[in-house]
């Protein structure tokens, strides 16, 4: 088995906000200025280029006895160019706007993983067993540029000042060992218990993780099940695994990790089945994140796009129904409560709530189908009141209507999607004083060979 995919990306943001970065700019320089409120121009554009490759190859030995091997690549590279205008006239005192540009930047990565893995699976009586080794490198690359621009240059005060371009390039080494075990303790009972072995090393890296995963799964009365489940999980390469994902079917709510990072996560489900026509699901998760990220979804200054922290909690509940309506139709509701933690004693908002993460989400969705191979889905989607930065600053809660409709046609070896997002064009704030998209409508087509 082969395959082959490639994708690109290219857009475009511009946003009008308030903000202080010209005054606060001053200040660090020692001028001693008061700080004023102006209008800031944020402009911002990504593209975006992904690669994904791999050559599988399977062997039946006999029943239950299976070998599969495979060569894995893939290949990310990404350019932001940023760009912040500001108005000096409250510092200038003048009566007009003055608009004059502030700073520039554009950043570079690019990041090739190079992977090779073989497994092999076994049954033997109620125990299946699962163990492989995989391994490969990282190559990994950024370039940095920065343009101060010469400000108030009516009185020439600060010359125009540039940094980079910078380059920085680093490869890691990776090298992953498991062992999976699939327990038929009796037929409404099982367990999984897995261990994971990572290393790591390369430039400025020298990781070794040991990663334990097991869980339970019993179905105490017919057509409702119970699961629980602990997983640690380290850095993730981006490329497609032979190694057991989750445990029974669980899997943990995604974060990024760093390197050096991993995340413990607690996980217990219930899934019931009611009738032939309505099912129900309830979720909890405790996770505990070491060497994080999270991405800011637009930032005022074009100095970073994420907020890297040590430590921090997430906690999240979730309940979800569905029901079948007929002639295609289904109607399914999700309600979920999150808490938070940054646990990192150096961030300004030490003990609070992490940023982006809204206590109150939850969706209404009207789903149809049909035998053609079409689609279409209706939701409202809720976004409570979350933290918009490090320092704690709320956002409003917000509605947004989104609809999706993608059509599969020919044995599904070709993908028409088209999706359109806040067709009421409500008001909201992605970051603090930044303004979310209004309509936004997206086209896509995959071909699957």
């Amino acid at each position: 088995m082969a395959y082959v995919n490639h994708a690109k990306n290219d857009g475009t943001l511009n946003a009008l906000s308030a903000g202080s970065a010209l005054t606060d700019f001053l200040n660090l320089l020692g001028a001693g200025v008061p700080t004023e409120i102006s209008s800031q121009y944020s402009y911002r554009r990504n593209v975006n280029e992904a690669t994904n490759a791999g050559l599988g190859w399977s062997h039946t030995f006999s029943y239950e006895n299976i070998l599969n091997g495979a060569f894995l690549y893939s290949e990310s590279k990404s350019r932001t160019s940023t760009s912040l205008q500001v108005d000096d006239a409250p510092v200038l005192g003048l009566r007009d706007p003055d608009i004059i540009p502030f700073l520039d930047g554009t950043e570079e990565l690019s990041s090739k993983t190079y992977i090779g893995a073989l497994s092999h699976s076994i049954g033997s009586g109620p125990l299946t067993w699962r163990y492989g080794i995989e391994g490969g490198w990282i190559d990994a690359s950024t370039t940095t540029f920065s343009r101060l621009h010469e400000l108030f240059p009516r009185v020439l005060v600060l010359p125009e000042t540039t940094s980079g371009p910078d380059t920085f390039s680093n490869r890691v080494n990776i090298g992953r060992a498991y062992i999976d075990v699939l327990h038929e303790i009796t037929p409404n009972l099982k367990g999984e218990y897995a261990v994971f072995g990572t290393r790591m090393e390369g430039d400025g890296v020298d990781v070794s993780r040991f990663e334990p995963r097991f869980g339970l799964a019993w179905s105490p009365v017919q057509n409702h099940w119970l699961r629980a489940a602990f997983m640690r999980q380290s850095l993730d390469t981006g490329v497609p695994t032979l190694a057991p994902v989750g445990i029974l079917g669980l899997q943990a709510n995604q974060y990024v990790v760093g390197v050096d990072g991993y995340a413990d996560t607690a996980a217990l489900q219930w899934d019931a089945e009611w009738t032939d026509r309505f099912f129900t699901s309830v979720e909890y998760q405790h996770q505990e994140l070491y060497d994080f990220s999270i991405d800011f979804p637009l930032i005022s200054l074009p100095a970073a796009d994420s907020l890297p922290l040590s430590r921090g909690s997430v906690d999240r509940a979730g309940v979800t129904a569905n029901v079948a309506l007929g002639y295609g139709f289904g109607l399914s509701a999700t309600y979920a409560y999150m808490e938070s933690e940054n646990k990192d004693p150096l961030e300004p908002n030490y003990g609070g709530s992490l940023p982006f993460i809204p206590k109150n989400s939850g969706q209404i969705a009207l789903t149809w189908v049909n035998e053609a191979k079409v689609k279409a889905t209706v939701a409202a989607n809720y976004i409570g009141e979350r933290d918009g930065d490090d320092l704690g600053t709320k956002l409003d809660d917000y509605w947004s209507l989104d609809a999706h409709l993608i059509w599969e046609p020919l044995d599904k070896r070709i993908a028409l999607e088209a999706a359109a997002y806040n067709l009421l064009d409500e008001d909201f704030e992605i970051t603090p004083g930044v303004p979310g998209w209004g309509r936004a409508f997206k086209g896509t087509l995959k071909v699957r060979f």
